[in-house]
């Protein structure tokens, strides 16, 4: 993604679209999400209109800082914000369903009398442990719960 437009204007430049851009935002909001969404519609393109289109991401962003670390716009040296790059993760909660196969083998003399309860009944008394033998996993459908941010 390229910088920000604003990079690219003089101090003198920015006071000019400032004073522009103040009466077009009114009364600005100190949180960046409402910021930025107050901007889109009919704002967006009266503030794009003298850069020539619309805004980026950045753009937005960009007016963000200078609007609100600048008190005063007849100020000769405006504070600008330096573009930095931020690792993030995006982490979905979700309840996976997996099917796991266990297998291995069980020596026996009643091989056609091996039923399922037989089974859970050498289980239940430890005289089989699925659990150590080979496995295989495979994923089924997920359910979503929930989702957050880390930084």
């Amino acid at each position: 993604m390229e910088n920000s437009v604003f990079e690219t204007f003089s101090d003198k430049q920015m006071i000019k679209y400032m004073k522009y851009a103040s009466p077009i935002l009114g009364q600005l909001n100190p949180h960046i999400e409402v910021f930025v969404n107050e901007i889109y519609g009919q704002s967006e393109k009266q503030l794009g209109a003298p850069i020539g289109g619309s805004l980026s991401r950045l753009d937005k962003e960009y007016l963000f800082y200078v609007f609100n670390y600048n008190n005063n716009f007849n100020t000769e040296n405006i504070d600008r914000p330096k573009l930095n790059e931020m690792d993030i993760q995006f982490i979905v909660k979700e309840r996976q369903i997996s099917y796991t196969t266990h297998s291995g083998t069980l020596l026996t003399y009643v091989y056609d009398d091996v039923d399922s309860n037989y089974l859970y009944e050498l289980k239940n008394n430890d005289e089989i442990e699925p659990w150590d033998w080979d496995s295989n996993t495979e994923y089924g459908d997920s359910d979503y719960i929930d989702d957050e941010w880390e930084f």
